[in-house]
């Protein structure tokens, strides 16, 4: 009867760390891959992404959409100290 717990008991733990193995490869997955929803959805927009790279060295990047409305530009201000 002793074994027999123990078997079930190592078993039970088995299945315990597998699934938190399949746990913690997903959530690793989808926090490398965060950004490819994003994107699939900003492509079915027609929004291309492009880069400039400025006199200093920095590179922008931004969105391009075809279109005969007004522009809008977003800029996001860093600051580096």
């Amino acid at each position: 009867m002793g074994m027999e717990i123990l078997k079930v008991t190592g078993l039970f733990l088995l299945a315990v760390i597998i699934v938190l193995g399949i746990a913690a490869a997903v959530f690793c997955y989808n926090n490398l891959h965060w950004w490819e929803k994003d994107m699939k959805k900003i492509e079915k927009l027609g929004v291309w992404e492009k880069q400039v790279a400025l006199p200093g060295g920095r590179i922008i990047n931004y969105g391009e959409m075809g279109g005969n409305g007004p522009a809008l530009l977003l800029i996001h201000y860093i600051t580096w100290t």
